[in-house]
Formats: C-alpha cells, structure tokens, sequence
C-alpha cells in the first residue's frame, strides 16, 4: 500500500515502541551491547520522524525514497533502521483502521 507522509503520523513513539516488542526485536545495541537506545520522537505520544533513503535496488525501484524510522544507541551513535510502511500496516492492524 503506498502511503503519504501524514499516514506516518499516526506512528507514534509509544506505537513504534510496542511494534518493537510484539516483532521480538532486541533492542540492545548490536555493536556496544548497550541497553539505552532512543527512539526518534519527542515523546511516545508524538509521531516519530521518518527519514527518506534512496533505494537503488531492485532495478524497478530505482530512485525510489523509502522512509524509515531509526533506533539509535545513546551510548556510541550506531542507528539502525525499519521500514515506516511496515510498522504502520501493523499500527493499523492492530487498531483496526487498515
């Protein structure tokens, strides 16, 4: 489903946090082992930011720009990254409004 940038509001931080959990993601940082990781939203009621990347691959996405919402280690910086689509199909799932 393509979605417009005011769909990715409706992931919030406490939403994407919960998405974490029922996906069983570790959150601990897979390159210092730290525990406190951030989430990039000003609290967990606020939606959280989406960061476009370009995507060169597969030939027919070519110049396409995918957002993404980061996970990043408060101890050395290492950020990693989920597809804001995803984590809104199951947002919408789980609420019922997709």
């Amino acid at each position: 489903m393509k979605y417009t940038d005011a769909d990715y509001l409706q992931i919030t931080g406490g939403a994407f946090h919960d998405f974490l959990v029922s996906k069983g993601v570790n959150t601990d940082c897979p390159t210092c082992g730290n525990e406190d990781v951030a989430i990039m939203a000003s609290s967990a009621d606020d939606p959280v930011q989406t960061t476009y990347m370009a995507i060169n691959s597969p030939p027919n996405m070519a110049g396409s720009e995918v957002p993404f919402i980061a996970l990043v280690c408060r101890s050395c910086g290492h950020a990693r990254f989920f597809q804001a689509g995803n984590v809104l199909d199951w947002v919408r799932e789980e609420h019922n409004d997709g």
